[in-house]
């Protein structure tokens, strides 16, 4: 395999077929020419892919930018147990992303990586005064309909605790992520 910028990787055909089912669709054809795969990612992002394909414990150097692209090359090459390993081991990237992560456990029913990012949205520059009313429609479409309905109940139980202790019993700046997160739990 090859990438830019001038990354080459020898990797063994079986560990590419085992683990992705586009890859092993190319690398069957018996048209194709042997030559080097060539992906358009950077060479560290490549070794974070493949490195998931065999080792256990890879270092992921809590990077998010860097795992966004890798979940990106595993959902365009069709790596379900690579994707799998990278999402058991996001929860400490949590506060970087927290929204993103979110929904992506909301994809993959991980209600224990969901809780995590919960927790950490207060980190979360864009989300973390999100509210009922602030809720846009972009973001609304991004996690399951399950994990949209279980958080949209915690924000209205909060929301409801606020308006009872307005009249200066108890002062709330914000959302108190991390009891949504702990009480968080998809409606189904």
């Amino acid at each position: 395999m090859s990438t830019s910028p001038y990354g080459h990787f020898k990797v063994h055909s079986y560990l590419l077929k085992t683990h992705s089912s586009v890859l092993r669709d190319m690398l069957l054809d018996q048209g194709l020419r042997p030559t080097a795969i060539s992906l358009e990612v950077p060479s560290g992002d490549l070794k974070l892919f493949l490195d998931l394909m065999h080792q256990s414990e890879p270092d992921m150097s809590n990077n998010w930018p860097q795992c966004k692209r890798v979940i990106d090359l595993c959902l365009l090459y069709d790596c379900k147990i690579v994707l799998e390993r990278l999402r058991f081991r996001l929860k400490p990237l949590a506060p970087q992303a927290a929204w993103e992560i979110f929904c992506m456990a909301s994809q993959c029913e991980d209600v224990s990586l969901a809780r995590k990012a919960l927790k950490s949205m207060g980190n979360d520059e864009e989300h973390r005064i999100l509210v009922l009313t602030s809720l846009s429609l972009k973001d609304a479409t991004r996690p399951s309909l399950p994990f949209l309905l279980g958080l949209i109940v915690q924000l209205h139980q909060k929301c409801e605790i606020r308006t009872r202790y307005q009249n200066g019993l108890t002062n709330f700046q914000g959302v108190d992520w991390m009891t949504i997160g702990k009480s968080f739990k998809p409606i189904t």
